[in-house]
C-alpha cells in the first residue's frame, strides 16, 4: 500500500505538541485519519502509552471505529518493525485505553472515585424512560401539594394555562422550561439573570424560552404571551373581534363591545382573555376583561377589554 501523503496542514495537526490545537475541516477531508496518525505519532515518536491518552468521540459507534483504526495502524507499524516491544505493549493497553464518549469517560471517573462525592458504590444511571417517569412523578406530587395548599399564584397559572379538561397544558409548559434551562450549568441562576435583563423600563417581567417570550407579569399577575397562546393552542377564555376592530387592536387600543362578535360566556370581569380575529380565528392580543362574556356580546357600546399585549408590540418582537 502506498504511503499516505499528508498536506502541510495535516502534518502540523499530527505533529504539533505542547499547545492546544483545534482542527476544523469539511466532512470527508480526513480528520479521523489525521487524529489516528496523531495518536500513532504520540505512541511511536514520543514513546507514549495508549492508555495515557484520552480520545473522546460523539457516539459509541465512533469510539469503536476509532479503536479499530488505531489497532489497525499499530499492526501496520508492527509489520515494519515486528520486534518493537513498545508497539506490542500498545495492543494489550488498547483494551483499557480511554477511547469513548464523554459520558462514558465521566461515568468511569465517578465509578472509580464514588467515595469522594458520597455516592454508593452500586449507583446506576437511569435511562431516558426512567427519568421521564421520575420527572412526571415529581411534577404530579408538586401539583397535588399546590392544589392542597390552594396556592394563589398556582391557581392563577391554572386559570391562564389550563382548561376544564385538565392541567396537562401547564405541566407541559413546566417540563418545557425545565428541559430548556438544563442546557445551562447553573439553571436557576440563569433564570434569575434573564429576569433581571428583562426588567426594562415600561416592560413587565418576562420569561423567555428558546429566546421567545412565553410568560409576562403585569400588576402582580402572571399571564401568557401571544407566543405562548400560539404554541400551546389555548382556545378557552376568548373574545372574537370583527375585521373593523383589528387595526385598532394591533395598535394597542382597548376593545369596545360593538367590535366583539363572539365571546366565551364563562368569562367574568377581571380575567385574562385572548382576543382573536373573526376570519382566521388567530389570536391577535391578550387583555383583561372589564365585563362578562355575555355582556361583551349583548352590549352595543362601552369598553369591554383592556388591551395588555398585542401583535407587533415590544413584547411580541422581543427575542434574546
Amino acid at each position: 500500500m502506498a504511503e499516505v501523503k499528508w498536506t502541510n496542514e495535516q502534518l502540523q495537526a499530527i505533529q504539533e505538541k505542547d499547545s492546544n490545537i483545534l482542527v476544523a475541516a469539511a466532512a470527508g477531508s480526513g480528520k479521523t485519519a489525521v487524529l489516528v496518525e496523531r495518536i500513532i505519532h504520540k505512541i511511536i515518536d514520543e514513546q507514549m502509552d495508549i492508555d495515557k491518552i484520552l480520545v473522546v468521540t460523539f457516539t459509541n459507534a465512533a469510539a469503536s471505529e476509532m479503536r479499530e483504526r488505531i489497532l489497525e495502524a499499530i499492526y501496520k507499524k508492527l509489520e515494519e518493525n515486528p520486534e518493537n516491544v513498545h508497539l506490542q505493549r500498545q495492543i494489550i493497553l488498547l483494551n483499557k485505553a480511554s477511547i469513548c464518549t464523554i459520558h462514558s469517560f465521566c461515568l468511569d471517573v465517578i465509578h472509580n472515585h464514588f467515595y469522594e462525592i458520597d455516592l454508593p458504590s452500586n449507583f446506576k444511571i437511569a435511562d431516558t424512560a426512567e427519568i421521564d417517569l421520575l420527572k412526571q412523578e415529581v411534577l404530579d406530587d408538586l401539583f397535588e401539594q399546590k392544589y392542597t395548599e390552594n396556592d394563589k399564584d398556582f391557581i392563577e397559572l391554572l386559570e391562564n394555562y389550563t382548561n376544564y379538561r385538565g392541567d396537562e397544558a401547564l405541566q407541559e409548559l413546566v417540563l418545557k422550561i425545565y428541559k430548556f434551562i438544563q442546557s445551562s450549568p447553573f439553571p436557576i441562576k440563569w433564570l434569575q439573570e434573564k429576569l433581571e435583563l428583562l426588567k426594562i423600563e415600561d416592560l413587565p417581567n418576562i420569561l423567555l424560552i428558546n429566546g421567545e417570550p412565553l410568560l409576562m407579569q403585569t400588576e402582580n399577575k402572571i399571564i401568557p404571551t401571544l407566543k405562548a397562546v400560539l404554541s400551546l393552542e389555548i382556545t378557552e377564555k376568548y373574545a372574537t373581534v370583527d375585521m373593523g376592530a383589528i387595526n385598532f387592536v394591533i395598535k394597542g387600543a382597548d376593545i369596545m363591545s360593538p367590535g366583539i362578535v363572539d365571546a366565551d360566556k364563562t368569562i367574568v370581569a377581571g380575567e385574562t382573555i385572548v382576543i382573536i380575529e373573526e376570519t382566521h380565528k388567530k389570536p391577535i392580543a391578550i387583555g383583561t376583561s372589564l365585563i362578562s362574556g355575555e355582556e361583551m356580546i349583548e352590549n352595543s357600546k362601552g369598553k369591554a377589554i383592556e388591551n395588555l399585549h398585542y401583535v407587533g408590540d415590544t413584547i411580541w418582537d422581543l427575542k434574546i
